[in-house]
């Protein structure tokens, strides 16, 4: 399976005319998406073949703009492809791309400054300019074990950033010992982003994410609120693209965290594997709910988390599965009868037992991924959990070693019986006593 990285490094400080080189390269970048856009659109071309003949073979867009030969190319290509993703999108700016057979990185140990530099092609300096790079050592390792892509030059607040894509081979699966597999169960929620316990070796160690978005959420939209008596739109604009980069940064930050403790485990000599619930659907279903529910499921950005930790797991080969929520709210993971949450409590009708309701669905969660990887299905009934602690040893295990895809989803068809209602829907009734 091939992986694809992006890496954002600043580019260190540059000479007066080495910035007014890129700066025109970039600038002129911009023409040149202007002009493919206003193309397409008027004469509603959408192959890239009859594209290069009305725009490359012709020189039409050298007459615009004044590029790299290869990077005429570049522009109208990106431009393309964004237009196939929303024929009806206006795109006014993009970063200069540089094609990888144009683009090389060296390293040179003896500058004391910069050990990497970036050499892009320009066309007003023959073989291109040199951009020294502020590469931190944990990007220098991805670096040196990896391909070099198509990469893209940001300019931002008068800096520019290197978007350095880098490829790699993994393994599309591997092979799981259940005396040596460490399952990290994780169950996203709108209260606290993630909840996480790691069941490994009969025991078990949750770690608790309280990271809260719902209060920067909160900010933001009062924010807003006040700017739009003031009609201030151009500042709401500004202060939506700062909320979106803070909820970004906190996703990656807790991304980060759950795939470094798979990555320790993993160095005990343990073999990771993280699991998610399967949350499709619960958007649609809060459309019946009132607007507070609504606006809280809305904002909950639960797929951007799933993505980055999958992303960053599948990258350094630890297999990340999805498996159905269907009860997982609900159920006691100690007795697995039906309970009752209230916030942030859960309370076992049969059993009496209080419980963290987010970890209660952690380890409700990391049992099912459980029966689904060492067994031929996942129980196609909740039942198995009255039976079954997270904490003991599975008695029906049919393989004692199986192979787990690096990506892997439990199938639908196999985890919900024909009776129940949508599982979104019971997933979102159980979540919105939790709001």
């Amino acid at each position: 399976m091939r992986l694809v990285k992006t890496l954002r490094i600043k580019i260190g400080k540059l000479s007066k005319k080495k910035k007014q080189i890129l700066l025109k390269e970039y600038s002129e970048f911009q023409k040149a998406v202007k002009y493919t856009d206003n193309f397409i659109e008027q004469n509603r071309i959408y192959s890239l073949k009859e594209l290069t003949k009305h725009l490359y073979s012709s020189g039409s867009i050298k007459v615009v703009a004044e590029l790299y030969s290869a990077t005429y190319q570049t522009a109208y290509t990106e431009v393309l492809k964004a237009k196939k993703r929303n024929k009806r999108a206006k795109i006014k700016r993009m970063h200069l791309t540089i094609r990888h057979d144009t683009f090389e990185l060296r390293k040179i140990e003896r500058n004391k400054l910069f050990r990497y530099f970036a050499k892009i092609p320009v066309a007003s300096i023959r073989g291109g300019i040199l951009l020294p790079l502020h590469v931190k050592d944990f990007q220098e390792k991805d670096i040196e074990d990896c391909q070099i892509g198509d990469s893209r030059i940001e300019y931002s607040n008068g800096n520019f950033f290197l978007h350095l894509a880098i490829e790699k081979e993994v393994e599309d699966s591997i092979t799981v010992d259940k005396d040596k597999v460490a399952l990290i169960s994780i169950d996203l929620g709108e209260r606290n982003p993630a909840v996480s316990v790691i069941l490994q070796g009969g025991s078990m160690k949750p770690v608790f994410y309280r990271e809260n978005i719902r209060a920067v959420r909160a900010h933001y939209r009062n924010l807003r609120q006040s700017l739009g008596k003031k009609k201030l739109l151009k500042k709401i604009k500004q202060i939506s693209d700062k909320e979106r980069r803070v909820v970004r940064d906190i996703n990656h930050k807790i991304s980060a965290a759950i795939v470094k403790q798979a990555r320790e485990l993993r160095a005990k000599g343990y073999q990771p594997v993280i699991t998610m619930g399967r949350l499709t659907g619960i958007r649609g279903a809060a459309q019946e709910k009132g607007r507070r529910i609504r606006r809280a499921i809305n904002q909950w950005s639960y797929y951007q988390l799933q993505q980055y930790i999958k992303y960053k797991a599948n990258w350094d080969g630890i297999p990340v599965g999805l498996v159905s929520e269907y009860k997982t709210s609900k159920l006691c993971h100690h007795c697995g009868h039906e309970g009752l949450r209230k916030g942030g409590l859960f309370r076992c009708n049969n059993c009496s037992m209080e419980y963290n309701a987010d970890l209660n669905g952690a380890l409700n969660i990391g049992t099912r991924s459980l029966e689904y990887i060492f067994r031929d299905r996942a129980s196609t009934m909740f039942n198995s959990l009255a039976n079954a602690s997270v904490l003991r040893e599975f008695s029906g295990v049919k393989h004692r070693s199986v192979t787990v895809p690096l990506s892997w989803t439990e199938k639908s068809g196999k985890d919900i019986p024909s009776h129940v209602q949508d599982p979104a829907t019971a997933l979102l009734n159980v979540r919105s006593h939790a709001l």
